[in-house]
C-alpha cells in the first residue's frame, strides 16, 4: 500500500487497511491480510473511511464519503462483497461491530451516535429515527403496514 490512511486488527490477527490515492485524485483501497496472504483486495472510486473488521476476522465493513455515500460489507473467506447500505445525502462512519460481531453499527458525520445497524448479510436491523426520516414516504407506509398486520 502506498498512502494507508486507516486500519483496524481483528482478534486474530487479521488487518484491514485502507488507503487513499494521490493528494489530487479521489479514490481509495482496502486490504485485508494476515501475516502469510492477502485475502481481499477492493479499489473505490470514492474516497474511503475506517474500517472496521469482526473479532474473528471474518467480516470487514468501510465507508466511502459522497457522493458514493455507501458502507461496504465484506465476507472475508469468501472473497467478496456481501452487501452495499448506500446513506443518500449524509457522509456514513462505520462505528463497529457489536454484539459478538453479529451486528455493524454505522454512524454519520463525525458523531459516534448509531445511524443504523446491519447484519452480516446486509440487513438493515434498526435505524435510529433520523434514518427512518430519511426513507422515502412508500418504504414507510410498507413498514408500517407490516407493523400492523403483526
Amino acid at each position: 500500500m502506498s498512502r494507508p490512511t486507516h486500519g483496524a486488527i481483528a482478534n486474530d490477527g487479521t488487518v484491514a487497511l485502507v488507503s487513499g490515492t494521490g493528494p489530487s485524485d479521489v479514490g481509495g483501497s482496502l486490504e485485508v491480510f494476515d501475516g502469510e496472504e492477502i485475502h481481499l483486495e477492493r479499489q473505490f472510486n470514492a474516497t474511503t473511511g475506517l474500517p472496521a473488521i469482526r473479532a474473528d476476522g471474518s467480516f470487514v465493513a468501510v465507508s466511502t464519503r459522497p457522493p458514493a455515500s455507501t458502507v461496504t460489507l465484506f465476507d472475508v473467506g469468501a472473497n467478496r462483497a456481501v452487501a452495499a447500505q448506500t446513506v443518500p445525502r449524509r457522509t456514513p462512519r462505520v462505528l463497529g461491530f457489536h454484539g459478538d460481531g453479529e451486528y455493524l453499527y454505522v454512524g454519520i458525520r463525525r458523531n459516534d451516535d448509531p445511524y443504523l445497524a446491519l447484519d452480516t448479510t446486509g440487513t438493515v436491523l434498526w435505524g435510529s429515527d433520523r434514518f427512518r426520516a430519511s426513507r422515502p414516504l412508500r418504504a414507510r407506509l410498507e413498514s408500517l403496514t407490516e407493523q400492523l398486520r403483526s
